[in-house]
């Protein structure tokens, strides 16, 4: 298979559920992401690794600001207008 034969193979999940990839599996992932192309030149990359218990707590901090930037994208005044969001382009 060649590379571009996996990249049009590919397919991703909204399904993501436990166990999480080992520390060697996430070390070989990361390995491979920082040898992505950097078209933006947008280096040194940074990864978050959020584990276990911490994910609740990262949740709360990180939602409210999700929700805020998405709302001000969309140019909408509420939460609940992310409901309608595939009406946006």
């Amino acid at each position: 298979m060649t590379p571009m034969d996996m990249l049009l193979s590919r397919a991703s999940t909204d399904h993501l559920k436990a166990p999480a990839p080992s520390e060697a599996q996430m070390a070989e992932v990361l390995a491979a992401a920082m040898r992505a192309p950097d078209h933006g030149k947008l280096r040194p990359w940074r990864y978050v690794i959020v584990k276990d218990d911490a994910r609740p707590y990262w949740l709360n901090v990180l939602l409210p600001v999700w929700f805020g930037l998405t709302l001000k994208c969309l140019n909408v005044k509420k939460k609940s207008a992310l409901i309608d969001f595939p009406q946006y382009p």
